[in-house]
């Protein structure tokens, strides 16, 4: 039998470096086409588990492109050290790239490896701070004859796993820290979900983390959760619970609203606005308008579009508008009186303007007695 170093199991590559484990090759079929090579490999054992095959394992989903000519085309992996947007084409490339981020220590585990030791993940599970130091020694020595066993680890994020082997024996053993759902590990996107749903700062998690030396993946993966899973998850749990507010207003008949827009920066230079819409009975917000200035030529036209977003969403889902309370915004008004819907000032507004008034006087009555 030959016995081979593995350097980075994403590609068959011929440049190798010795790890703590070495498999022995029974078989090493290259399929190539586009972007996809596997190499398999089969584990010595004395267990009865079926082979195994060490590959790449992104922190991100994988997703494929289709042309609608043909079958569907090979999956691309990605690694976490990449942006999908630097990620090369060219395989050559993609192996240049991967040789210069190897890093021995930090080496990535294949989800179809560790598939048969998942486990039930729940939200609820409690987690642990656990020091490397303290996982080597439950795989530093053999259980059947205690001889001294090869260890590797393999990393991703906040995700470690282990194969132990016994030279002596052939027993083998794989251990994962966290269930694999796909090729996305649980504990990192649980992770990337409590940082963005708590409104907190992932690059402040990370100096964080990284100051003790806590394992964590990269912003680069978290902006891919992100994309991929947070934000979907929370624009279908808003249009689910919208949808829940429209078909219990409906029978209600006509409703009183409350509008105002919210500008990224005060004053008409403000690039993005958001006009939102309020139910005065529930005080529950009914819809968000979000308007880009260049879309309504220029910034002091977005209150007016956001408002007219936001009834015409509400006539699509059968609500009809009672009355709707705003600021005095001169376009809103002339708007709101050629659709027939009735119009009052809000309060507050109304408050501020005499506030400031007030402060004009006072101030012109000074400069004259001066």
């Amino acid at each position: 039998m030959q016995s081979i170093g593995i350097q980075c199991a994403i590609f068959p590559s011929q440049k190798t470096a010795a790890t703590q484990l070495s498999f022995t090759k029974q078989t090493g079929h290259v399929r190539s086409k586009g972007t996809q090579e596997t190499v398999s490999f089969t584990s010595v054992s004395t267990e009865t588990t079926p082979v195994g095959t060490w590959r790449h394992m992104s922190s991100t989903p994988i997703k494929a492109s289709t042309s609608g000519f043909g079958p569907t085309p090979v999956k691309r992996p990605k690694t976490e050290l990449l942006d999908e947007e630097e990620i090369p084409t060219n395989l050559s490339e993609i192996q240049q790239t991967l040789d210069s981020l190897y890093e021995p220590g930090d080496s990535v585990a294949e989800p179809s490896e560790t598939s048969g030791m998942d486990i039930s993940c729940d939200y609820t599970d409690a987690k642990y701070t656990v020091f490397e130091s303290s996982l080597r020694e439950l795989f530093k020595t053999c259980p059947f004859c205690k001889n001294n066993c090869n260890v590797q680890r393999r990393r991703l994020g906040t995700f470690v796993s282990f194969c132990q082997v016994c030279e002596h024996c052939q027993y083998t053993k794989k251990w994962q820290s966290q269930p694999v759902k796909g090729s996305t590990p649980v504990g990192n996107l649980q992770m990337s979900a409590a940082v963005y749903f708590t409104g907190g700062s992932f690059i402040q998690m990370h100096k964080i983390c990284r100051a003790m030396n806590l394992q964590i993946h990269h912003f680069r993966s978290f902006r891919m959760h992100a994309r991929m899973f947070l934000e979907p998850a929370i624009f279908h749990k808003w249009k689910m619970d919208q949808q829940a507010m429209f078909q219990s207003l409906q029978p209600l008949g006509k409703i009183a609203l409350s509008g105002d827009m919210r500008a990224d920066s005060p004053g008409h230079s403000a690039k993005y606005g958001s006009y939102t819409l309020l139910h005065l009975d529930s005080n529950k917000i009914l819809d968000i308008q979000l308007i880009q200035s260049n879309e309504v030529g220029g910034s002091a036209h977005m209150e007016k579009e956001g408002l007219r977003r936001g009834l015409d969403h509400l006539e699509s889902n059968h609500l009809q508008v009672d009355y709707i309370m705003t600021d005095r915004h001169t376009q809103v008004q002339k708007y709101l009186s050629e659709r027939e819907i009735k119009q009052y000032y809000d309060v507050w507004h109304l408050e501020k303007g005499c506030i400031l008034w007030q402060c004009i006087l006072t101030r012109m009555l000074i400069v004259n007695r001066q």
